[in-house]
């Protein structure tokens, strides 16, 4: 087992692990698209760094040669741009670039903010969750 900082390419193995965080939120976007087409549009959005869930921002963790698990966050003051890059992805997809994932801004001023921490199904009880946590940045 091993954690690194996520790289672009690893965007397709990230995505469904992301997935299921999306859609146990109920997101009204999941609703009209569908969970394929918000697969699709997410790992497209990773590839871009500066997204919430942007490669630059994540650390994944390595087990059995594969991705077991992602971390993802940011400082408080990069929140009202994170989701700027999906809109882009929007566009590129001739979708409506007002429509995000994500609507509001959950971070307090001044703090490191962990967006999401997710661990693929045949991989929890492994202890890859506990591992990212440790190994986020202290801030």
């Amino acid at each position: 087992m091993h954690i690194r900082p996520a790289r672009a390419e690893d965007a397709a193995a990230i995505a469904p692990i992301i997935l299921p965080v999306l859609e146990a939120m109920e997101l009204p976007f999941l609703a009209r698209h569908g969970l394929e087409t918000t697969r699709t549009l997410l790992a497209s959005a990773i590839a871009h760094p500066a997204y919430r869930y942007g490669y630059a921002r994540g650390i994944v963790q390595i087990l059995d040669g594969r991705i077991a698990g992602a971390a993802f966050g940011y400082p408080a003051e990069d929140e009202a741009q994170a989701d700027a890059p999906f809109a882009v992805v929007l566009q590129q997809h001739r979708l409506d670039p007002t429509q995000l994932l994500f609507t509001d801004l959950e971070a307090f001023p001044d703090e490191w903010y962990l967006d999401t921490l997710a661990v693929a199904p045949e991989q929890r009880g492994r202890g890859v969750g506990q591992a990212l946590l440790r190994a986020l940045p202290e801030v």
